[in-house]
């Protein structure tokens, strides 16, 4: 990715920047950084809650919950600019379609999980409805990746390996999280939102230098 960044358009003579592109990758690449600052922010904020405990519904549900709705806003708002990246790649393939488009609507999901005070609700009402969202923004992201994957090395050589790659390291701490003693359940559920992060953060990188001339257009 490093020495990516410092390729030379394809065709300097002729290459013009695509602001559009670059522009949607920039989202994406600042979506990334406003979860993880967030998510910083609120923990260092708060005296009952850290990283290795504490999940991030549970930071959601205190008193610095704002602070988590932002984040989770940012990243929605920059996988919704990644979509929208992907569906103007040129790719017209049912698989591509589909998975730009359930990408978004795993943005949706996370604006309505943001958005939805589920903790004001009965407690047995709350963990049916924010479960089932988070279930089904999860699914949504893994068929994302499950799509893509294929057609990701056409962007660049072993991209498609290192979004099979996230996609393991996205789905294997699961099943952790409900078998873990709750002291560590935080830091097994951010290890799983790193590989979505990660593998947002270098979508955004390759929309960025798509636009930049560096990638086919």
């Amino acid at each position: 990715a490093i020495r990516l960044f410092f390729d030379k358009p394809l065709a300097p003579d002729k290459a013009r920047p695509n602001w559009i592109d670059i522009g949607l990758g920039a989202v994406g690449l600042l979506g990334c950084i406003a979860a993880i600052a967030f998510d910083i922010i609120a923990v260092r904020l708060s005296a009952h809650h850290t990283f290795v405990k504490s999940t991030v519904s549970a930071l959601a549900g205190g008193e610095r919950g704002w602070i988590m709705d932002l984040g989770i806003t940012g990243f929605a708002i920059g996988m919704l600019a990644v979509a929208a990246g992907l569906w103007r790649w040129p790719n017209e393939s049912l698989r591509w379609k589909a998975g730009t488009a359930i990408l978004a609507l795993a943005a949706c999901g996370l604006l309505v999980i943001a958005y939805y005070d589920a903790y004001a609700e009965p407690v047995t009402q709350m963990i049916v409805i924010h479960d089932s969202l988070v279930a089904v923004t999860g699914l949504a992201f893994s068929l994302t990746l499950a799509l893509l994957s294929a057609h990701m090395g056409n962007m660049r050589e072993g991209f498609g390996y290192a979004s099979i790659g996230l996609l393991a390291l996205w789905l294997l701490p699961w099943p952790a999280v409900y078998l873990v003693p709750d002291a560590y359940s935080g830091a097994v559920e951010r290890i799983s939102a790193l590989a979505m992060i990660a593998w947002l953060a270098m979508t955004s990188f390759f929309l960025i230098q798509k636009g930049r001339g560096v990638l086919p257009k």
